[in-house]
């Protein structure tokens, strides 16, 4: 199993843990990082027509509660929004 396969069953895995969350991939590593969020948080990363602003909005939620890095967009990649572990927005 290449290192790739592995952090994609390894991200798998940590998003099924979550009823609901995003799911990040480092850019030097590919490993997988998984953030809880919450039913707004959800709603506003997967609105039809998601604007910037509404995916602002969501991320601005997550730093504010901790969960989330104010400059992880530096070191990770946005993989998708994830609701018991189906991808629902990405």
């Amino acid at each position: 199993m290449s290192k790739t396969e592995i952090s994609k069953s390894v991200g798998e895995s940590l998003a099924q843990s979550y009823k609901a969350c995003v799911r990040l991939e480092h850019i030097a590593t590919s490993y997988p990082s998984v953030v809880p969020i919450n039913s707004k948080e959800f709603m506003l990363l997967t609105v039809k027509n998601n604007q910037d602003a509404c995916s602002d909005l969501a991320f601005g939620s997550m730093i504010s509660r901790g969960v989330l890095e104010p400059n992880w967009f530096e070191d990770y990649f946005f993989e998708g929004v994830y609701y018991e572990g189906q991808l629902k927005s990405h």
